[in-house]
C-alpha cells in the first residue's frame, strides 16, 4: 500500500461517477468497472476532493468539523485515502500540477 505524505495534494479522479443512494455515497470507477460505497463521513471527505488539497489542508478541516479523540481523524483519513488511491478513486498530484 502506498504511503502518503501529509504535503502531498489529492484530488478526486474525475473520472469516478458518484450519487447519493440511502445517505452513502456511491462510486463508480469507469476505469476498473467496479462500484464502491462511502459512509457518511468517507463521503464527505470524497466530496471535499473535488478540489485539489494537500492532505494536511484535509485533515485540518476534517478536525473543525468533526469531533474525535486526538489522532483519530489523522489516522482514519490517512487509511481512506490509501484506499481511494489504491483504488484510483483519488490521485495523488505532483508538484507541477499544483
Amino acid at each position: 500500500m502506498l504511503e502518503i505524505d501529509p504535503g502531498a495534494r489529492v484530488v478526486r479522479n474525475p473520472l469516478v461517477l458518484t450519487a447519493e443512494l440511502d445517505g452513502q455515497v456511491v462510486l463508480m470507477s469507469m476505469e476498473q468497472g467496479c462500484y464502491f460505497g462511502l459512509d457518511p463521513v468517507g463521503g464527505d471527505i470524497f466530496q471535499r476532493l473535488e478540489q485539489q488539497k494537500t492532505v494536511s489542508a484535509l485533515i485540518s478541516e476534517l478536525e473543525d468539523d468533526y469531533d474525535a479523540a486526538d489522532g483519530e481523524i489523522n489516522q482514519d483519513t490517512m487509511e481512506l485515502l490509501k484506499i481511494l488511491v489504491d483504488n484510483k478513486l483519488v490521485t495523488v498530484c505532483d508538484i507541477s500540477e499544483a
